[in-house]
């Protein structure tokens, strides 16, 4: 008896009525009810008739879908969404029978611990290896610092080539394991399908090239590869969970080996929205290891990293990140156990200050300019970027130039500028009691300095003296000259601990020598408690220094013994100084070394050193500052996991005790007290961060926690929001900027103004010319849709979803995706065959080891820089190869096979409907706001009439970006095409691109021999 699947229409049967199968007993052969709406993509349907092919039904339109084709065929390419809705049918329902919440749940929280402690522990890895390789580096160029520049300069360069290349050729053999993967990871929450750089390969190399590059000196950062890396980290984990039995029976419902083809495609969409979970738990727990702040983590996660916003995904980013904060304690062998020691850029003091409008004025000043130098610095980024991907990276041989160049360039200019001196007599070296010159710059009018007819009965018991210097009276007539001058000093004086007791120990033996010296002299005598002269501080510094040794340093800096030649005078008094006398005199430091030879982290803390107002003078900080940006621009997006958050709050820091010095310049000349270049150094960070970044809570919390800082909550608050302001007033943030240079369709939040006055039908598918369900690759719910019309659907076009109709009323059942089809072709010819889809493709891969499958061979790829056609293209060519092969080694038997009913079955039955006279606006939030992939299009008669995609959303907002009256501008902007333009060029019988008329499938619906694959398998783990 011939099998029911196999019968076609006959010429006198109804085409339009559906017969029940036996193998669905259970399914209703009647049409279902009316659902909802597609949007036109492409005029392609499948045939009633097994041997008909999709045919062109807008022949009038033919010429002028050609004429963009290549464009919209470009754009179709990059704005593939992932799917996170679920398919409301059948089989979904039949899922969630054998799932139980509370095993789900014991299984997150496992993962989040995990999570947790893995990331932190890759922090730890790539933090701990980077300190040791510097510190040899370091340690190697002071010995041949003394003998020879030129072997000095070829360490630093040879040091700097081989980390480079090294990294270069891990980037150009997987090219996105180079750049900061902040703006894949960014869109990848978005919605956005970015499969290659959220693969294992891409985490290990990554992890390895930012580890080389940060020890090398090379002008760069690690804290967005870090959190690329631990976004991936959380996105392995849940790939990974199907392999181990009882987790994927805890959180499937059913083990691994009990998946059927009916499963896989709800399976995947079931991962697809852990992926987006964890991802964001992995950047927020790499934001917390980055920066020691787990609270940041979570800011970050809401403010940037997050899309579609669950209330529940706060207390898991939390508690994620609070794990992996705990587990760095435990990496690092329990050195961290309170909050100093968590904070990654502690500050050495913590000074309450008086403020005053001054102050205020000039934090205004600070976070006006952050704002706008931060949006001049996002567009150069954007610009060198821009060029190096149109000039440098379609050429490995200059991506590698690239490298050396820029490794060469950047070693010479540290070579070079750590010999400038810095001091009148040429050394390079500063004495250190230099950097306390501020305690002798106070105003004439402070009460440390009184007439001798003021000090007349001063009491000479020091123990009497001392308690009433502890006292804290509210009563100004208690109060001695003494008290007042030490609530003075506290008030507009910063400085370490160490520093003022010896400080108010000074003050108080001056005190108490007061009356001895007036006793001298007329009673119109002065007499002051503070230090006065340079050799008062000096001889101060010298005393602390035998009280302290070596703890009164700050740390990070570089002395005498370690750089002790420089470029003009290695003899210099300072030096002879420093080395007879190392411990009895204040020994002399490298400024210039300081600053280029550290460390990012390291510089940071010397920027933000607290109370020695001048630790480094303008001309150093000038230099340093100029050279950190200019080197640090052309350095990131070279061939390797490059950052610009770390060069960008060095290079704030500079320039915020830039400014502190030449504003105390005026406040010296006007008599007021001075501004401390370290609280300022934080302001200017705050400002230039959020001038480029404008993640406004993010940055305070950072601000406070990394730093242990919180005397100047009100400043760092007061310039983020004002930078911030300017900041998005002039432009986009740095990372949404490299995201349009990357060409990615990343849709913001809110929906541009233009779209609320319009509606669907005359805003969004006004390219189409009408709405009409011809202009539809839809699937046709009746029994002559086969096996064969099926591949010949897939072959034709490359969308990821097509539109479930009735055969002739076009009325909208459901909605079908590409996932899903291929499933049910699989399925039906291992039951008619008993043979998969693989096999019958004769493509079964021989099984390989872990290691094979990370870093065996693969195909050459483009540059990360911006999306190409020529490897989505090669992809979409061998998907369209396999087809033809599937079609020819089918027999016809297989190829009659019916599918309708299968569709029927497995459809999703409630997709996202809007109407054409739907607002524009709304129809975006909707789509936006609940991560659709599929937005139908239906008239009030429920006939599909179009579908909208990310791709169109994004064509607007570009439109709208580039100011396009319209909004239907082609060639402005970027990614700004349609996905159902591809179709109706591919309808329309122009088999551009290798004679396939459509743009290639993504890489999560390629799969044919794997359909339970989500990305292929060189780039999956």
């Amino acid at each position: 008896m011939a099998d029911p699947r196999t019968r076609a229409a006959s010429p006198g049967a109804n085409d339009y009525d559906i017969h029940p199968s036996p193998r669905l007993r259970g399914v209703t052969a009647v049409p279902l009810p009316t659902m909802s709406p597609v949007k036109p993509i492409t005029p392609g349907s499948a045939a009633a008739s097994a041997d008909r092919h999709l045919r062109r039904r807008y022949t009038g339109r033919v010429g002028g879908t050609f004429n963009q084709f290549e464009k919209r065929h470009e754009r179709t390419m990059i704005a593939r969404s992932v799917d996170i809705e679920d398919v409301d049918s059948p089989p979904l329902r039949r899922f969630h029978d054998k799932v139980h919440p509370h095993q789900q749940m014991f299984v997150r929280v496992f993962l989040c611990i995990v999570l947790g402690f893995l990331t932190s522990g890759m922090y730890y890895l790539m933090h701990h290896y980077t300190i040791v390789i510097n510190e040899w580096r370091v340690k190697k160029a002071m010995e041949l610092y003394s003998k020879s520049f030129v072997a000095f300069w070829g360490w630093l360069v040879g040091i700097g080539l081989a980390a480079g290349l090294i990294t270069a050729a891990l980037c150009i053999y997987e090219p996105s394991a180079g750049g900061s993967g902040m703006p894949e990871v960014i869109s990848y929450l978005n919605g956005l399908e970015r499969p290659r750089f959220i693969s294992f390969r891409t985490l290990v190399l990554k992890l390895i090239g930012m580890t080389l590059i940060t020890s090398s000196g090379i002008y760069s950062g690690y804290d967005g590869p870090l959190i690329h890396t631990c976004a991936i980290l959380g996105i392995v984990l849940i790939r990974n969970l199907k392999k181990i039995p009882f987790f994927a029976k805890a959180y499937y419902g059913l083990r691994r080996s009990k998946w059927s083809k009916e499963t896989l495609s709800l399976l995947r969409i079931k991962r697809s929205q852990e992926l987006q979970v964890f991802a964001t738990l992995g950047a927020a727990c790499g934001v917390a290891t980055a920066f020691q702040a787990p609270l940041a983590g979570v800011t970050f996660a809401l403010e940037e990293a997050v899309s579609f916003y669950d209330p529940s995904l706060i207390l898991k980013t939390l508690f994620s990140c609070a794990i992996s904060l705990m587990a760095t304690s435990i990496w690092y062998l329990g050195q961290k156990q309170n909050g100093n020691s968590y904070s990654i850029y502690l500050v050495n003091a913590h000074c309450d200050l008086n403020l005053n409008i001054l102050d205020f004025v000039s934090w205004a000043i600070i976070g006006v300019v952050g704002g706008v130098l931060g949006h001049l610095y996002n567009l150069l980024v954007a610009k060198i970027s821009k060029l190096r991907a149109k000039y440098i990276q379609p050429s490995i041989v200059r991506r590698i130039v690239e490298v050396i160049v820029v490794v060469v360039i950047s070693m010479t200019a540290t070579a070079l500028l750590i010999q400038v001196p810095t001091e009148d007599d040429g050394s390079t070296c500063t004495s250190f009691d230099r950097s306390l010159k501020h305690l002798i710059k106070v105003p004439s009018d402070n009460p440390c300095v009184y007439e001798c007819s003021d000090l007349s009965g001063i009491a000479a018991d020091s123990q009497l003296l001392h308690k009433r210097a502890a006292d804290e009276s509210d009563d100004d007539e208690d109060e001695s000259p003494y008290d007042k001058c030490v609530q003075w000093i506290d008030g507009h004086l910063c400085m370490d601990a160490r520093i003022r007791d010896m400080v108010l120990t000074d003050a108080a033996d001056r005190y108490l020598a007061a009356s001895a010296f007036c006793a001298k002299k007329s009673p119109s005598t002065t007499y002051s408690l503070l230090l006065e002269t340079s050799q008062e501080v000096h001889d101060l510094v010298g005393a602390s220094i035998t009280a302290y040794k070596s703890a009164l340093y700050p740390k990070g800096l570089y002395f005498d013994g370690d750089f002790n030649k420089t470029a003009a005078s290695s003899k210099s008094a300072l030096h002879k100084r420093a080395a007879d006398k190392p411990l009895t005199e204040p020994r002399c430091y490298h400024q210039m070394a300081s600053l280029f030879m550290n460390q990012p982290e390291n510089i940071l803390n010397n920027l933000f050193t607290r109370g020695y107002y001048y630790l480094f003078e303008w001309r150093a900080l000038l230099i340093f500052g100029f050279a950190y940006l200019i080197l640090s621009l052309f350095t990131h997006n070279i061939s390797a996991p490059t950052d610009l958050v770390i060069p960008g709050l060095i290079v704030g820091a500079s320039f915020g005790r830039l400014y502190a010095l030449g504003v105390n310049v005026l406040r010296s000349k006007w008599e007021l007290g001075l501004a401390d270049p370290g609280a300022t150094a934080l302001l200017g960070t705050a400002a230039f961060w959020s001038g480029t970044s404008r993640l406004v809570v993010t940055i305070i919390v950072i601000a406070l926690q990394a730093t242990n800082e919180q005397t100047y909550l009100n400043g760092v608050t007061m310039v983020v929001l004002i930078a911030t302001a300017i900041g998005n007033a002039l432009g986009e943030s740095q990372y949404h900027l490299e995201i349009e240079e990357m060409h990615m369709a990343f849709l913001p939040h809110t929906a541009p103004p233009a779209l609320t006055k319009s509606t669907v039908a005359d805003r969004i598918l006004e390219d189409e010319g009408s709405l009409a369900p011809e202009n539809l690759a839809s699937i046709p719910l009746e029994p002559g849709f086969t096996v064969q019309e099926a591949i010949y659907l897939l072959r034709s076009t490359q969308f990821s979803g097509f539109p479930v109709v009735h055969a002739t009323k076009h009325t909208l059942y459901g909605l079908l995706l590409r996932d899903q089809l291929l499933d049910l072709i699989n399925r039906e010819i291992e039951q008619l065959t008993g043979k998969s889809m693989a096999a019958t493709l004769e493509r079964n891969r021989k099984s390989v080891g872990w290691f094979k499958r990370i870093f065996g061979r693969r195909k050459a790829r483009p540059s990360v820089g911006l999306s190409t056609l020529a490897d989505h293209q090669a992809r979409f060519d061998e998907s369209i190869a396999e087809l033809d092969h599937l079609m020819g080694a089918l027999t016809p038997a297989v190829l009659q096979l019916r599918l309708d009913l299968a569709v029927q079955e497995v459809m999703n039955r409630s997709p996202r409907v809007v109407y054409p006279e739907t607002s524009a606006a709304k129809a975006y939030a909707m789509f936006r706001g609940l991560g659709v992939r599929h937005l139908m299009v239906v008239d009030f008669d429920n006939v599909a009439v179009g579908i909208l995609t990310r791709s169109d959303f994004h064509k607007l907002v570009e439109d709208a970006h580039h100011g396009h009256a319209g909004g239907h501008g082609h060639g402005h902007g970027h990614g700004q095409g349609h996905e159902h333009d591809a179709h109706v060029a591919a309808e329309g019988g122009h088999p551009a691109l290798g004679g396939h008329g459509a743009p290639p499938p993504p890489m999560s619906q390629i799969p044919l021999a794997q359909a339970e694959a989500t990305v292929p398998a060189a780039g999956r783990h």
